[in-house]
């Protein structure tokens, strides 16, 4: 008998228990956006995005955020729902016109759509080139659609930014400064100076989860765009 074909972890019929993963991200949007809404009108400029995008925005980064820093893992319940609800909210404020948007707080259908392909194929890119997971591509566009293109750009640099900062502090306090310099040395003069330690070597192949940056980058995005 030939054995099974592999189940894909993130999907609904993975594990039984991962269905209610899949039932709570499809609802909380449900539950969570008024009150998100409700708060937002109450604090007024000071409260970020008082709109169901905005608390899609919340729900999103919390659960990515969660599950990337226990398992190293951006699980598809999270980041197709968002995805389904991001595409139905800017199908509402389309149909419904000028009115309803704001409260929706999506971008224009052809800023969502462009930011969520992009997001997805930008991703893509850097994916093939500095390494990662297929959950982060996914991940990224979904953010690009809840926040078009323009934010899309500025979260991915402030995101990038921030990995690259504490990628460089945690090299220096894992590897220490003075070992990180001569190992810099061996690869300019080789034969003079010893080869890097086995240390900055396996600090160099750490696998670090992306969703903090990301959401780092959405967060200093938001902020200076409101300065």
């Amino acid at each position: 008998m030939p054995a099974p074909l592999p189940v894909d972890a993130g999907s609904p019929t993975a594990r039984p228990g991962e269905r209610w993963y899949w039932r709570g991200a499809a609802l909380a949007p449900v539950v969570f956006a008024p009150v998100w809404i409700t708060l937002g009108r109450q604090f007024g400029a000071n409260w970020p995005l008082p709109s169901a995008a905005g608390a899609l925005l919340v729900l999103l980064l919390v659960a990515v955020l969660i599950t990337d820093l226990r398992s190293r893992r951006i699980p598809n319940w999270a980041t197709y729902t968002a995805t389904l609800w991001l595409i139905a909210l800017v199908a509402l404020a389309a149909v419904f016109g000028e009115t309803i948007p704001p409260t929706f707080g999506t971008p224009s259908p052809g800023d969502a759509l462009g930011g969520l392909l992009l997001g997805f194929f930008a991703m893509l890119f850097l994916f093939s080139i500095f390494g990662g997971g297929a959950g982060d591509v996914k991940l990224t566009a979904a953010l690009g659609g809840l926040l078009g293109v323009e934010a899309l750009f500025s979260m991915l640099v402030y995101a990038y930014i921030v990995a690259g900062a504490f990628a460089v502090i945690f090299v220096v306090w894992r590897v220490g400064p003075l070992n990180l310099l001569a190992s810099l040395g061996s690869a300019v003069f080789p034969s003079r100076i010893r080869a890097p330690a086995m240390g900055l070597r396996s600090a160099l192949r750490l696998h670090v989860p992306m969703a903090p940056f990301l959401a780092a980058g959405v967060i200093l995005t938001l902020v200076f765009r409101t300065i």
